[in-house]
């Protein structure tokens, strides 16, 4: 193989990682929707129905665990909003024809190959860094809405077990703890 056909080989297979890397994108934004949905429907379950049911058998324990259960709920909110911003990826060559013809068209073929391995290079390295940052606020989102569930269990377990708790006797209870 000449040098020429090795470097088509090489832009080829750069072109499919980068088509990979904006695929992945979107399904880390599905994924993200996805605990997004999740979340809520959990939250809704657990203050609408869940209260409904059985506001008078619980206790205000159940409430406390209510309140940071929503705290866990908008702070997953915020930082799925954050890993959804809008994404726009470079592509790898540009679009004015002017720009084409000196860098791509105009120039030898091992030069304008090498040009579009570079950009494809750049490109991809770009798209990866938004990856990595909507994969991190994925592991984040997952891991309180377990937080979000496993409270929202115990909260609700407290609120049946000591129901007839007061908010005066749990504060009571806190200050005697942090002593």
């Amino acid at each position: 193989m000449k040098k020429i056909d090795n470097m088509i080989l090489v832009l080829q297979e750069l072109q499919k990682a980068f088509d990979r890397k904006v695929n992945a994108n979107d399904f880390l934004d599905q994924k993200l929707q996805n605990v997004l949905n999740y979340s809520s429907v959990i939250f809704t379950v657990a203050s609408v129905v869940i209260a409904s049911a059985l506001l008078d058998k619980i206790g205000i324990l159940y409430w406390i665990g209510l309140f940071f259960v929503f705290v866990l709920y908008i702070i997953t909110f915020l930082k799925i909003k954050v890993g959804q911003t809008p994404t726009t990826f470079h592509n790898p060559i540009s679009n004015e024809l002017d720009e084409l013809k000196r860098l791509c068209i105009d120039v030898k073929e091992e030069r304008a190959i090498d040009i579009l391995i570079r950009a494809h290079l750049s490109s991809m390295y770009e798209a990866g860094l938004i990856n990595d940052r909507k994969d991190k606020a994925f592991v984040v989102a997952s891991n309180l809405m377990f937080w979000m569930v496993s409270l929202l269990f115990i909260s609700i377990l407290l609120g049946l077990i000591f129901p007839n708790l007061k908010f005066s006797d749990f504060y009571n209870m806190i200050i005697i703890l942090l002593k």
